[in-house]
């Protein structure tokens, strides 16, 4: 036994401080060269990739969402592109001063190219559109249709842009509206208002009173275009009822056309306090509009009569408006933004003029392409359709090489954590072969001794009992000795067992994770 345990240790025993060397230079290059390539990959993923990627996709999407704008008017409106290039210039200036977004300051202008208005009349439109905007009254196309609405309504010798814009900011003011709400609705409400001679400032004036008893801009709009619209449509019935209760049809339409919206409203007020809304029925069907309507003349009748004067008398309202907003934190930051998109826009048209040719290239390419993989036989399909798998696989199986790689180093870590485990099973191994030569020893002692008992006992009993008590006192002794150093030694054991219970655990969660992998 004593042989074979030489063996063993013979094995064992041979210098691992070599093997550890190399296990951990070849661990050190593995980390070393992971950690670099992360390092540079991260670093220029960060400063130069993602910077180039997000200025050159941000900027292209902002050429191409402006494009269309300008595609727009330059298709469907009768501005020309050789008009749009003159005016390109002062669309963008008026843009850059307002803080509104390029691209909606130029859907403005296609609402108001649509309408048909063209050169000085258009921009001077757009410029209040837009300033409009940016005090808060909704966006330029909004603000721009609204306009484009009154001016073809009342006709633009009767009523300016300008005018048109302190109006609806004034009727805001006194209202109790959304200054979005009124630039969106009350373009429903003109083309029958200026039929009847109700002007801007009375139908934005009656808006605003009606929303301050309680109706939104949608309901007042729909409301008083109701009134109006039974008016310039009369029934033979309505006008008969008219006359029955004492008056006409031409008496109240003379009325609304040159006294205005809030008289004819008072006139009608009476004749429902004096015949009562079943008579006032036969004139107006819609009833329920009416009496919407008529709560302007009800108790209100003189804040609203007040409503109806500021409103009329508006001036200067816009440019007081812009001027307090361009002292504002918001305008200033929209400044910024807008004119960072401005230049973004620049550089878009010079990523077209590169990005072009190359489209049309790869387009021509892919036809060709696709021409030639149709005349191909199905088995040479299959087998290009293989190799494409292949190549795109390869980009997957980098990614999980640098996995393995990363494995490989903890599997690296791990056996050189071993090698101390090794060591100390050596140690063990030595320390059980002198145990066992002792204990060889110790028995061939005690045979003799055995012998030597037997003779003595054949001849002196009574030396065998002496001699007995003599040698049991040092044995004994000895023996307690051995057992603590027993103990020692299986406490030693104890801890060597625990270490190889836990490079156990270790080797096991790594071949775990290598199966995941």
């Amino acid at each position: 036994m004593a042989n074979e345990i030489s063996g063993l240790i013979a094995k064992i025993g041979v210098d691992l401080s070599e093997f550890e060397r190399g296990i951990a230079k070849m661990q050190s290059r593995l980390e070393d060269t992971a950690s670099k390539m992360a390092t540079v990959g991260k670093k220029m993923s960060l400063m130069i990739t993602a910077p180039i990627t997000a200025i050159g996709t941000g900027s292209f999407k902002l050429y191409k969402d402006y494009e269309s704008v300008v595609n727009k008017i330059v298709s469907l409106t009768d501005v020309s592109k050789e008009a749009w290039s003159s005016l390109e210039g002062q669309v963008k200036e008026i843009a850059d001063t307002t803080g509104n977004s390029l691209k909606e300051v130029t859907e403005g202008f296609y609402f108001i190219a649509s309408s048909g208005f063209k050169g000085a009349a258009a921009l001077d439109i757009l410029d209040k559109s837009a300033k409009a905007a940016a005090s808060g009254l909704g966006s330029s196309a909004d603000v721009s249709q609204l306009l484009t609405s009154v001016l073809q309504a009342y006709g633009e010798e009767n009523i300016r842009a300008a005018k048109a814009t302190d109006i609806l900011i004034r009727s805001v003011k006194d209202g109790k509206a959304e200054a979005s709400d009124m630039a969106t609705n009350l373009g429903r409400i003109l083309p029958v208002a200026a039929q009847m001679n109700v002007s801007f400032d009375q139908v934005s004036a009656a808006v605003a009173g009606l929303t301050l008893i309680g109706m939104d801009v949608p309901e007042a709009v729909t409301a008083i275009r109701g009134v109006l619209s039974e008016m310039l449509n009369m029934s033979e019935q309505g006008k008969q009822a008219l006359l029955d209760m004492g008056t006409s049809y031409d008496e109240l339409y003379n009325v609304l056309t040159t006294q205005g919206l809030l008289p004819f409203l008072q006139q009608i007020d009476a004749l429902v306090a004096q015949f009562g809304e079943q008579s006032i029925a036969k004139v107006f069907n819609n009833v329920r509009s009416l009496t919407g309507v008529l709560g302007l003349v009800g108790k209100n009748s003189e804040q609203v009569a007040a409503i109806f004067n500021d409103i009329a008398a508006a001036g200067g309202d816009l440019d007081k408006a812009f001027e307090n907003t361009q002292q504002t934190l918001q305008y200033k930051w929209n400044v910024a933004v807008d004119s960072a998109k401005s230049v973004l826009i620049e550089l878009g048209t010079g990523i077209k003029g590169a990005l072009v040719p190359v489209l049309n290239s790869l387009s021509s390419l892919l036809k060709s392409v696709s021409n030639f993989f149709s005349k191909l036989s199905d088995s040479t399909k299959t087998t290009i359709v293989v190799v494409g798998g292949l190549v795109a696989a390869i980009g997957p199986a980098l990614l999980i090489g640098s996995q393995i790689l990363l494995i490989g180093s903890q599997i690296l870590k791990m056996i050189k954590s071993i090698i101390p485990l090794v060591t100390a099973l050596k140690t063990g191994f030595l320390n059980l072969q002198a145990s066992v030569v002792a204990g060889t020893a110790g028995l061939q002692g005690f045979n003799l001794a055995f012998k030597m008992l037997g003779n003595l006992a054949k001849t002196n009993p009574f030396g065998l009992v002496l001699t007995a008590a003599t040698l049991l006192v040092p044995v004994i002794s000895k023996l307690t000795g051995k057992h603590k150093e027993l103990n020692e030694e299986l406490e030693e054991q104890n801890s060597l067992q625990k270490e190889i219970d836990d490079s156990k655990l270790f080797l096991l969660l790594s071949q775990t994770r290598w199966n995941n992998v």
